[in-house]
């Protein structure tokens, strides 16, 4: 009324309220304000947990930790929100409050100025799995300080008697708090069969990393019986995983190599030889250049045959990755070589180019393209074309231009659903004679337009030693007798155009015409009736030469994939 309402409007607004003001209006507006007000409540604790633990940490030597913490009357405060019947989270922020400033406390006088009281429900929450999963997890945690004995016993209990459903998270940190207490009480080794043994991978995953401070003994043995025998696949790619944390240790460096080796030699799980193969890659960044040399030794048998024979080809790939990387790190010149090219290439924007450094300029190509498709594995493609006087220039990432092959097939296939203010009419262009791929840069799903970079699950990549149509259209356009080299991890693609002029133009053309039936080809599938190799025969067909050959390794050749060599229909060895 006061708003100017007129007599017509309160009236319905009273009829209003008297409709929808009822029992139900009421219960909704109470819990959302008990809601609001446990949410605060929360909140306040969290806060105040972090307040007196500033407080005990800054004052407590000055004035004394056991006074101060009587003064502060923390307990009194929690106790009766321990006991809180409403929503879990006011109990559990609660115990987190109490736990963060106890923390503070030296671990000797935590027994001490805790209340008998506090002690018992710290103890009862440790081995109540009643009590809300978080709740069980602080306990463990405070427990471990307040009463090694306790712990231990609590540890027992929780660990030989696993339960269903959430108290994997409270076992998982029982492993973790564990193995943070085998230096201080070395007879928690006992509970090690229990890990092992326990239902859930998710808290054998952790014994893994709770043998860090275990004895040399133990951590052979469980490491093996974890990378060996257990079921679990993400089980035993953990476990190689914590290999890393352990190869500074020279007494057990070539201990945990021939595990390394044994399961590269006899594990069929994919995931579990590709995390193998990347603790391969990362320990050896942490060896001197003698053992790393060593390392690749051992090591390169066993790579070899997977990149040979493995099942799965996408295992290939990743070997074949693998074995550049540290063919990279045990040739000091490479190694000089990648530090140098890493540091200016990652400062190219994609798409554009730079000059290489004049040292690079006398290096040797083959050197040159194979550290290239090293850094290329996890970043974009490179293309190194040659300027005046012999100079390097290197383009980071592809360009795009005019394809008269876009415009020719954008004609042919239009459509009512293609993107606006997008440029339908370009493609790539490649300028240089040495090429390095990258590894990662390709469409998870074909697209309509045709001859991109597509993803091959089989092979967990899109054939980058397979030349794009693309590439085949440019190297046209580079001249007479100029070789296109396509560095990869499984070897190098040489491309040859037709040497005649004539021979070029015609070749220009049907590519032009037909680039969707190249493309098709190139993107060849297990499950196609077709041979690999028809994709290279129509670009031989056409008068263009390309060839693959493997990497070397001074006179040692480097393994050939078969699985490589059936899209060629000749190969060669260099």
């Amino acid at each position: 009324k006061y708003l100017g309402a007129t007599n017509d409007q309160l009236d319905e607004d009273e009829q209003a309220f008297e409709r929808w003001f009822g029992a139900d209006a009421m219960t909704d507006r109470h819990t959302r304000k008990y809601s609001q007000a446990e949410r605060e409540i929360a909140l306040y604790l969290q806060q105040l947990g972090q307040l007196i633990a500033i407080v005990l940490n800054q004052e407590g030597k000055i004035i004394g930790y056991d006074i101060l913490w009587k003064q502060l009357s923390l307990e009194s405060t929690i106790k009766p929100l321990l006991a809180y019947d409403g929503d879990n989270r006011v109990k559990i922020s609660a115990f987190q409050c109490l736990s963060k400033a106890l923390r503070v406390l030296p671990e000797e006088l935590q027994y001490e100025v805790v209340d008998v009281a506090t002690t018992q429900y710290i103890y009862r929450s440790a081995l109540e799995s009643r009590q809300p999963t978080w709740i069980q997890c602080e306990a463990l945690t405070l427990l471990q300080s307040l009463s090694i004995e306790s712990f231990g016993k609590v540890l027992e209990k929780r660990l030989s008697n696993p339960l269903a459903g959430d108290d994997l998270f409270v076992r998982r940190r029982a492993v973790s708090l564990l193995g943070n207490k085998l230096t201080v009480w070395p007879i928690l080794a006992q509970q090690f069969p229990n890990i092992a043994k326990d239902p859930s991978p998710f808290v054998r995953q952790e014994f893994a990393s709770a043998l860090r401070n275990a004895n040399r003994e133990d951590q052979l043995n469980w490491f093996r019986h974890l990378v060996i025998s257990d079921e679990s696949p993400q089980v035993r790619a953990a476990t190689l995983l914590e290999f890393i944390n352990h190869l500074d240790q020279a007494d057990l460096l070539f201990l945990l190599l021939e595990i390394i080796i044994d399961v590269l030699n006899k594990e069929q799980e994919p995931f579990v030889l590709r995390v193998a193969l990347k603790v391969v890659c990362d320990g050896q960044e942490k060896l001197a250049l003698g053992v790393a040399l060593k390392w690749q030794q051992k090591l390169q048998p066993s790579i070899a045959k997977l990149h040979t024979s493995a099942s799965s080809l996408s295992v290939r790939r990743w070997a074949a990755q693998a074995r550049e990387k540290l063919w990279l790190k045990s040739l000091p010149e490479a190694s000089v070589l990648a530090e140098l090219l890493q540091q200016q290439l990652q400062e190219i924007p994609p798409g554009e180019n730079c000059r290489l450094p004049k040292s690079v300029n006398a290096v040797d190509e083959y050197l040159l393209g194979r550290v290239l498709s090293v850094l290329g594995q996890h970043d974009f493609g490179y293309d190194v074309s040659y300027g005046l006087f012999g100079v390097r220039n290197v383009t980071r990432g592809h360009k795009f231009g005019f394809r008269l092959w876009r415009f020719l097939y954008e004609l042919r296939h239009s459509a009512p659903d293609k993107r606006q203010a997008f440029q339908h009419t370009i493609g790539r262009l490649f300028v240089g004679e040495l090429r390095v791929p990258s590894t990662i840069l390709s469409e998870l799903s074909e697209t309509k337009v045709p001859g991109e970079p597509l993803y091959i699950s089989s092979e967990s990549g899109w054939r980058p030693y397979l030349p794009l149509v693309d590439e085949v259209v440019s190297s046209i356009t580079l001249g007479r007798g100029k070789t296109v080299r396509l560095f990869t991890s499984e070897g190098v693609t040489e491309l040859t155009p037709p040497s005649s002029v004539i021979h070029r133009i015609k070749a220009w053309i049907i590519l032009v015409i037909k680039f969707s039936q190249f493309a098709h080809l190139r993107n060849w599938q297990e499950t196609s009736k077709s041979d690999p190799s028809n994709y290279i025969q129509a670009l031989n067909n056409i008068g263009f030469k390309v060839t693959f050959v493997a990497h070397k390794n001074d006179a040692e050749m480097f393994s050939e994939d078969p699985a490589v060599r059936r899209f060629f229909p000749t190969v060669g060895l260099i």
